[in-house]
């Protein structure tokens, strides 16, 4: 069984729930969104690789990155 920890489940912005599907990749809403790698970039160390956006910041981030660069 795949364990899950909260930080996980949490977009390392707005610490929202992401909406992750981590358990059946092929079928999460982030395989069929494009995340800017700018976006990605910011994401802590700690949390890449393990915590995804959501897609309401993917969605804020397209409309206004000033706003990701002053967090």
């Amino acid at each position: 069984m795949l364990e899950i920890k909260v930080a996980e489940l949490q977009c390392p912005f707005c610490l929202e729930t992401n909406n992750c599907q981590v358990r059946a990749p092929l079928n999460c809403w982030c395989n069929r969104v494009e995340v800017p790698e700018q976006l990605l970039a910011m994401v802590p160390e700690s949390l890449k690789q393990k915590a995804c956006i959501c897609a309401n910041c993917i969605e804020l981030y397209h409309k206004d990155p000033e706003r990701f660069s002053k967090t």
